[in-house]
């Protein structure tokens, strides 16, 4: 039943919206993870990402210089 459900799913549900719910997820479990754990567990950079997800959405490098960079005005030179 599974594989028939997760087939009708992936039709029905644009890629885009999946990969949205999944994000959603993922930084609403992460943020989570987070708030369970006591205060003097936690290192400099683990509070950091903390910080920057309460705020932004999920991304690979969860900092905010990621923010000054963008696809379209980044250059990438191949040689």
């Amino acid at each position: 039943m599974n594989k028939y459900f997760f087939r009708v799913y992936g039709v029905l549900v644009s890629k885009p919206f999946r990969t949205y719910l999944l994000k959603k997820n993922l930084r609403k479990n992460i943020l989570h993870h987070f708030a369970e754990l006591p205060e003097n567990v936690t290192n400099d950079d683990q509070k950091e990402v903390n910080q920057y997800l309460e705020k932004n959405q999920v991304r690979i490098l969860p900092y905010p210089f990621h923010d000054n960079y963008s696809p379209d005005t980044t250059n990438v030179n191949i040689w």
